[in-house]
């Protein structure tokens, strides 16, 4: 069996690289209209890396070949310079999928073949599902690939070993800290927007009671750790 990447992968790269970096670009858009010379090199910094990490996905999409033998797993990558490795298949011990937000959209998995040897575990990121049940056998079960493939595929019902409660989502939401992203952005727009301008904050401040300005700093912060729950979600 010879597997390829989809060309519909350059899209979830891209998509995936927005996610992975949506906090950076939300602070380059709120300072686009900037003249600091600090954040012009920022931002086009920022584009660069961008950039260069579409180009390396879009070559690894297109310029990787992993061809499943009977004696192992060959993996082909390059255009001009070629390599190739090579795991042999009695090293392979376990297989893992996952799938994130995106890859469900797009109704694909990640699989990670192990080894035992980090170096030597082989992952896939965007392959359907059929595949990776195929290639599960192929690593899990001993004989013939090509019967293998062949054969009609069960999938035995699985058992839950653990569910995530309520609970474990807010201790790790709030071992993560990521609800303090809140804080920048705030002081982001506040300086951006210069709120100044337009009201007497002293004056504003000085007609708010003692318990109102309890109650908005406790929405507040319940609005960040919501987000931070979300996140972690």
């Amino acid at each position: 069996m010879t597997f390829r990447y989809s060309k519909l992968k350059l899209f979830y790269d891209m998509l995936d690289l927005i996610k992975n970096n949506l906090f950076i670009l939300f602070i380059l858009f709120l300072n686009a209209g900037s003249n600091s010379m600090f954040m012009n090199i920022v931002q086009w910094g920022a584009i660069a890396v961008f950039g260069f990490s579409f180009l390396f996905r879009i070559y690894e999409t297109l310029f990787t070949k992993v061809v499943f033998a009977e004696d192992g797993i060959h993996i082909h990558k390059g255009l001009f310079s070629k390599s190739e490795q090579f795991i042999p298949r009695e090293k392979f011990e376990n297989v893992q999928t996952q799938a994130n937000v995106l890859q469900r959209l797009f109704g694909v998995q990640s699989i990670t073949m192990e080894t035992g040897e980090a170096t030597s575990d082989v992952t896939l990121k965007f392959v359907s599902k059929a595949d990776c049940i195929k290639i599960g056998d192929y690593v899990l079960r001993n004989g013939n690939q090509e019967k293998q493939v062949g054969e009609a595929i069960h999938v035995s019902e699985r058992q839950v070993l653990f569910t995530t409660t309520i609970r474990d989502i807010l201790k790790a939401s709030l071992l993560s800290f990521s609800f303090l992203a809140i804080i920048p952005i705030g002081l982001n727009i506040w300086s951006d927007v210069h709120p100044e301008k337009y009201i007497n904050v002293d004056t504003v401040m000085s007609h708010l009671s003692g318990w109102l300005l309890i109650l908005l700093v406790l929405l507040a912060v319940f609005a960040a750790v919501g987000i931070g729950v979300f996140k972690t979600l």
